[in-house]
C-alpha cells in the first residue's frame, strides 16, 4: 500500500467546496504501471524496428500514399511500351521534354521497366499494385544495410537501420523509378561480395557478380 499526501490549501486551488485540509489517500498496487509488462513492449518493439520485413512494409505503405509523380510517368510509359511490346521495349515515341522524341533518347536502362511491365501484365496498370510490387527491392535494400550496419559498426549498430531507411535520402525515392531497386541491389551485392570473402565460395562470388549487372542495368549511375 502507498500513502499519497494530497494538499487542497493552495491559493491556486480552483476547485470549490474541497476542504482546506490535508487529505491522505490510499492508492492500491493494482492502480500502479506493469513495469515488467512495458519493459516486454519496449523490448518486442526495439525488435520490430530492426526486422527488414516490417520496415519494408511501413516504407512500402506510406509510397502507396503518394500519386505518381515526377518520373513515375516516363517509367509507366517505357512498362506499357514493354508489356504489350516486349521484344521492342524502346520503338514507340513519347512527349517527355519539349517535343515528342524517340523512346531510345530518353535514358532509361531496361531492368527497372520489365518488372513494372510484368506487373502491368499480372495486375493491369494499377498504380497501387505496382508500388506493392516493389517490396522485394524495398526489403532487400532494408536487409542489406541492416547486414552493412552489423558488418562495420558496433554490436548496436544496427539499432541505426530505421534512422536510415526512413531517412528523406530513402523514404521519398521510392516512387515507381529506378533509385531504390538500383541502391538494393548494389548493396546487396557488396553483403554478398564479403560473405564470398568470408566463405571462399565460388558461388556467392557468382550472385554477387549477377546482383552487381542488375544494379547497373537498373540504373547506369551503379557503375
Amino acid at each position: 500500500m502507498i500513502l499519497v499526501w494530497v494538499r487542497h490549501d493552495s491559493p491556486a486551488c480552483l476547485v470549490e467546496n474541497l476542504p482546506r485540509t490535508p487529505i491522505l489517500a490510499v492508492v492500491s498496487h493494482d492502480t500502479q504501471p506493469d513495469w515488467n509488462a512495458i519493459a516486454v513492449l519496449r523490448t518486442l518493439c526495439a525488435q520490430l524496428l530492426l526486422q527488414p520485413g516490417f520496415l519494408a512494409a511501413v516504407i512500402v505503405g506510406l509510397n502507396l500514399l503518394k500519386p505518381v509523380v515526377i518520373d513515375d510517368t516516363a517509367y509507366l510509359a517505357y512498362a506499357r511500351q514493354i508489356a504489350n511490346h516486349p521484344t521492342d521495349p524502346y520503338g514507340f515515341q513519347f512527349f517527355w521534354y519539349t517535343v515528342p522524341e524517340p523512346a531510345m533518347e530518353v535514358l532509361c536502362p531496361p531492368v527497372l521497366p520489365y518488372y513494372l511491365a510484368l506487373g502491368m501484365r499480372v495486375f493491369g496498370e494499377n498504380p497501387v499494385l505496382l508500388k506493392l510490387s516493389l517490396f522485394p527491392f524495398v526489403w532487400l535494400l532494408v536487409w542489406a544495410v541492416r547486414n552493412l550496419l552489423r558488418r562495420f559498426t558496433s554490436a548496436n549498430g544496427d539499432r541505426f537501420l530505421p534512422l536510415l531507411v526512413l531517412a528523406p535520402a530513402v523514404l521519398p525515392m521510392v516512387n515507381l523509378m529506378l533509385d531504390i531497386p538500383a541502391l538494393a541491389l548494389g548493396l546487396a551485392a557488396v553483403v554478398l561480395f564479403f560473405q564470398a570473402l568470408d566463405h571462399r565460395s565460388l558461388g556467392w562470388a557468382v550472385v554477387t557478380g549477377l546482383l552487381v549487372a542488375l544494379a547497373m542495368q537498373t540504373k547506369y549511375t551503379m557503375l
